[in-house]
């Protein structure tokens, strides 16, 4: 379910596309349990220049996400699905034809890092806000950073340990 570059390129996924992450809405946190919490919003767009994190003054490549978020959601996983459109394929006669997936794809657009600030200044005072605009740190990072050959070698050890699991717990002896 990881978006990577072949499948953004297959389906397309742009500016307009629905997105939906998970995590936790601090204010309606219980005492026995805690439900997700399911938001939701719009592909914007991807910059061509990394966006800075202001905290940590590191500049991150990241998808722009329109949204109902609020801090406290750093960390969800945000899922892109594509959205209804009309194509002019010529299909039909030359009449558009529409695209309509209800069902369709989803797959992880990233991880939620932080949202971007609307500053505005007025009479000489600088105020700061939250624009609305979630930072996405692409999934396709993450999985360059699971093929270091490091954590390649710990997935293949975790590997043949599962299979030498599998293989005693299936032999007549077990």
């Amino acid at each position: 379910m990881i978006l990577t570059q072949a499948l953004l390129d297959h389906w397309e996924f742009g500016p307009g596309d629905e997105v939906f992450f998970i995590g936790r809405y601090v204010d309606a946190e219980g005492k026995a349990h805690n439900a997700p919490t399911v938001r939701s919003g719009i592909l914007s767009t991807c910059p061509a220049e990394p966006i800075l994190q202001d905290k940590m003054h590191h500049r991150q490549e990241s998808f722009l996400v329109e949204a109902r978020s609020l801090s406290g959601y750093s960390g969800s996983p945000v899922f892109v699905t594509p959205s209804a459109f009309i194509q002019s394929s010529g299909e039909f006669g030359g009449a558009p034809a529409v695209r309509h997936l209800s069902h369709g794809p989803c797959y992880l657009l990233g991880i939620d890092w932080g949202h971007t600030h609307w500053r505005e200044s007025v009479d000489e005072k600088i105020y700061v806000s939250n624009s609305g605009m979630m930072t996405i740190l692409p999934a396709m990072k993450l999985l360059s950073l699971l093929d270091i050959e490091e954590f390649a070698e710990m997935r293949r050890e975790v590997e043949q340990i599962e299979s030498r699991i599998i293989e005693q717990s299936s032999s007549p002896e077990a």
